[in-house]
This record gives C-alpha cells, sequence and structure tokens, in this order.
C-alpha cells in the first residue's frame, strides 16, 4: 500500500487509500501495543497530510484526526501520556484550521478524542488535564453551530460521565465542587427539550447519576447521596425508559450500592427503601431474564443477610435469604456460575449468623443449600473455598481437577 501510494503521488484515490489504511493500522497496532509500528504509519499519515497537495482535501485531513483519536485511546490506554499528548496537539491542529471549522466529521473527531483523553487522564488522576481537555469539548459544544449536533453532544455526556467518575473518586480531597459542576452539565444537556427522548444522551445521564451516587454514599454524604438518587429513580420511571435495559440497569446498579452503603453505616430505614426497590424493578417480567439486573439483586440478597444477620433480624434475614435461594433456582440461572456463587456466598453469611447464636437447627439447614451449590458446581475455585471454610468436605477426585 505504500510503496503503491509513493509510486503514484498525485492520485488521490490511491492517496486517500493510504490515509485510511495508516488510521486503522494506528488502532491496529496500537491494540498489539506495537508502538513502533503505529509511530511509523503515524509518521507517514502526518507526512501525507501535510504536503501542500492534500493539505486542503477534507477526506485525507479526516482520516488524519480519526488516526489522532485512534492513538489518543491507544497511548491513554497504556499510560504513555506524552504522546497522548502529542497526538493530541496533531488532532487539534487539524480541527483549529479555518476550512475546517464547519466540518462536522472532523469536529467531531475532536469531541471523541476528548472522551478517550478524559477517560484516560482520570483513571490515573491528573484532574488538571482532565479539565484542559474536558474545557475544549465544552468550549465545541457550546458553539452555536454545534450546539444542536447530536453526535457531539454525546461525546459532551460521555466526557462528563468520565469527569464525574474521576472527581467521585476524589470527593474527599474537596473535589465535590469539581464533580457537581459536571453534573450540572450532564443534567442541563439531558434536560434540554432536543435531548429528553434521545436514548443515547439519557442513559449517559444515568451513568453520571449513578456515578454521582456511588462518590457521595462513599463519603458518607447520605443527602447529597439521595438527591441524585430520586433524580435517577424519575428518570428511570418514564414510560419512555421503562423497557431501557441499560438505563433501567444503572437504576439497580445505584440501588446495590444504596444497599451495600447504608448497610455498612447501620442505616437500616433508607437500606429497605433501596432494598424494596431493587427487589421491585428486578421482580418485572421483563428483567426476569435480564443478568446484569438479576445479578445486583443477588448481591443486594448477600448484604442484607449479612446485616440482618449482624443485627439479629433473622426473620428479614430469611426474607433476602428466600430471595436469593428462588432467584438461583429459576431455570435460566441455576448453571450460572456467577447467580451461584452469589448464593454460596449468601449462605456462609446465614451459617456465620446462626452459629453465633447457637441455632444449630437454622446454620444447617443453610449448610444443605450451601452444599447443593457445591455438587452443582465442585470445579468453581471460589465455590469450594467458600464451603472449605463451612467444613463440607470435597471429595479428592474433584480437586484434582483443577
Amino acid at each position: 500500500m505504500y510503496d503503491l501510494a509513493t509510486a503514484l503521488p498525485n492520485e488521490v484515490d490511491i492517496q486517500l487509500y493510504l490515509a485510511t489504511g495508516a488510521a486503522h493500522l494506528i488502532q491496529r497496532y496500537g491494540g498489539a501495543s506495537d508502538f513502533v509500528s503505529l509511530e511509523i504509519w503515524g509518521t507517514r499519515l502526518a507526512d501525507l497530510a501535510n504536503m501542500s497537495e492534500w493539505s486542503r482535501n477534507s477526506a485525507i485531513q479526516l482520516q488524519t484526526a480519526m488516526g489522532a483519536v485512534n492513538a489518543i485511546l491507544t497511548y491513554g490506554e497504556a499510560g504513555k501520556f506524552s504522546s497522548v499528548e502529542v497526538w493530541g496537539d496533531r488532532l487539534i491542529d487539524v480541527v483549529e484550521r479555518p476550512e475546517w471549522a464547519g466540518n462536522s466529521d472532523i469536529q467531531l473527531q475532536l469531541a471523541r478524542g476528548v472522551v478517550n483523553a478524559t477517560l484516560a487522564y482520570g483513571d490515573v488522576g491528573d484532574i488538571a488535564s482532565l479539565e484542559i481537555w474536558g474545557n475544549r469539548l465544552v468550549d465545541l459544544a457550546n458553539k452555536p453551530e454545534w450546539f444542536q449536533n447530536a453526535d457531539i453532544q454525546l461525546e459532551l455526556a460521555r466526557a462528563s460521565v468520565n469527569a464525574i467518575s474521576t472527581f467521585g473518586k476524589s470527593i474527599e480531597l474537596g473535589k465535590t465542587n469539581s464533580m457537581e459542576i459536571w453534573c450540572e452539565r450532564l443534567l442541563y444537556l439531558a434536560k434540554r427539550s432536543e435531548w429528553t427522548q434521545d436514548a443515547d444522551i439519557q442513559l449517559r445521564l444515568a451513568e453520571g447519576m449513578y456515578n454521582a451516587i456511588l462518590a457521595y454514599g462513599e463519603a458518607d454524604d447520605f443527602v447529597s447521596m439521595e438527591i441524585w438518587g430520586e433524580r435517577l429513580l424519575e428518570l428511570a420511571s418514564r414510560s419512555v425508559w421503562a423497557g431501557h435495559a441499560g438505563l433501567q440497569l444503572q437504576l439497580a446498579r445505584a440501588a446495590f450500592n444504596a444497599v451495600v452503603l447504608y448497610g455498612r453505616s447501620g442505616r437500616i430505614g433508607p437500606f429497605k427503601v433501596w432494598g424494596d426497590r431493587l427487589v421491585d424493578l428486578a421482580n418485572k417480567p421483563e428483567w426476569s431474564s435480564n443478568f446484569a439486573i438479576q445479578h445486583e439483586l443477588a448481591g443486594a440478597s448477600i448484604n442484607a443477610i449479612l446485616v440482618y444477620g449482624r443485627s439479629g433480624d433473622f426473620t428479614s434475614l430469611e426474607i433476602w435469604g428466600d430471595r436469593l435461594v428462588n432467584l438461583a433456582k429459576e431455570p435460566e440461572w441455576i448453571g450460572n456460575a456467577d447467580i451461584q456463587l452469589e448464593l454460596a456466598k449468601g449462605a456462609f453469611n446465614a451459617i456465620t449468623a446462626y452459629q453465633k447464636v447457637n441455632d444449630t437447627t437454622c446454620w444447617k439447614n443453610w449448610l444443605e443449600k450451601l452444599n447443593s451449590v457445591v455438587k452443582r458446581f465442585p470445579y468453581s475455585p471460589q465455590i469450594r473455598e467458600i464451603a472449605s471454610q463451612t467444613g463440607i468436605n470435597i471429595p479428592a477426585t474433584l480437586s484434582e481437577r483443577l
């Protein structure tokens, strides 16, 4: 490909083919962590794009921008931030040229590059760089010509989710205000009339709300956690999103985390409220076969058994225990190792609780439930480890297969 393009330097179709191939190879070599080859093709693409005869060719410049987006993603995942900035500068150089100011495809690449950069810098907690890149997208998305561009606005929503997650992790370091700024940006965007029916943007709003709920809960700011929880509940309750699996999953995840956080802090009232919300959601027929949502219910059940066991509320323990047992008995889950592992964990918590109060009948009942899981999944190392802590004997022939 490169030899052919070199031999025919004035053939636009061949040069575009070279540019397209180079952008693809940047992604391919980046995925293989072959950064030497990535840079070889990156240099070829940059040299081509800088030639006077192609510097105003929109198709070739678009491939240059796409190649830069791919490189930012690759180098960001690898933690090579100096290279992220080199390729970021190349991307910015293309999109800031006056001739491409109105080109939606090229401007969209800047938005996508920002999302990749915010994700990478967020993963390492580089808040300053995240804000620099994030503000580039804010400025772009606020321009009149792109204010109603669905693709660019979606990228702003995605970057907002990344930023909320990052600032949420550092909330105890005084970054609450920064997180709220990004939360409000996302909320404002999603509430605009042109996007209230946009499934992609509303899903990102739900993801951002979930991140805020988790962040405030981890910081023991339950007032703020409930504010964002109510917002997520309101969003998920809208009829237009009642059947949206991704959005409803964010509510399930939020409910699970609320159960964990309230249970950890001994706040039984809101613990019950969020637990009931998750049960109501998971019991809806449309989600009975949804693994992700049912797995959140299973996880909440484990925590409920633990919390009620510690508090001595064995009636509530058994209610949640029955939910977990019944879930694990369902035909679609009886052969599912993840759900069965949750049952094993829940059984272990129940056994521990009943042993502490010397309730032999109940702990033996749960021991039998655990034993039934071991029989179904004798080769699961996690289930075997749990069983070994309760004294269940596992045949040596089973051990030999591990």
